[in-house]
């Protein structure tokens, strides 16, 4: 299986550091970004091989930023991108699909299935054992993701912290 790097479009942290352990663990390499507009840059920066990208976001949407990007010259808006969603209804596939994205991931993800649209999407193979390997005990998460969680809780508590003052 060969590494890519991946760009995984999601607002929410808890989902960001589940989905990128589970990429990480499978030897990918993985940045985050927290909306549809910040998917746009970075994907105008060039050098990802995939986009994972939540479908509800602030400011831009994913679908929005799919066809953003789709409007990109070659090879940019080429990339394969992949909708990570809550949204499971064969209709919600059906409006990913025509806003350009290539394959429609159900959350809470299962790696199987998103490493087999991965696999669909790019021709990179999926960990042998991604049923396995990569289901119940997802491995302590980075420092980053650590960082990025602490920082929503703080946001969490700010609001109780400022009224108890």
């Amino acid at each position: 299986q060969r590494a890519l790097r991946i760009l995984v479009a999601e607002d929410n942290p808890v989902n960001q550091m589940v989905i990128r352990t589970l990429l990480v663990r499978a030897g990918h390499r993985v940045d985050t970004v927290s909306d549809g507009s910040e998917a746009v840059t970075a994907v105008g920066h060039g050098g990802y091989d995939l986009v994972l990208m939540d479908l509800q976001m602030p400011e831009m949407d994913g679908l929005s930023a799919a066809r953003a990007i789709r409007r990109m010259a070659p090879p940019l808006g080429e990339i394969p991108i992949i909708a990570l969603t809550a949204n499971a209804l064969h209709a919600d596939r059906e409006r990913s699909i025509a806003a350009g994205l290539n394959d429609h991931v159900a959350k809470p993800v299962d790696p199987a299935n998103l490493f087999a649209a991965i696999a669909r999407a790019t021709g990179a193979a999926p960990p042998e054992d991604a049923g396995e390997r990569f289901r119940p005990a997802p491995a302590a998460p980075d420092a980053e993701a650590l960082e990025a969680l602490g920082a929503f809780a703080d946001a969490l508590d700010a609001p109780r912290a400022r009224s108890a003052a």
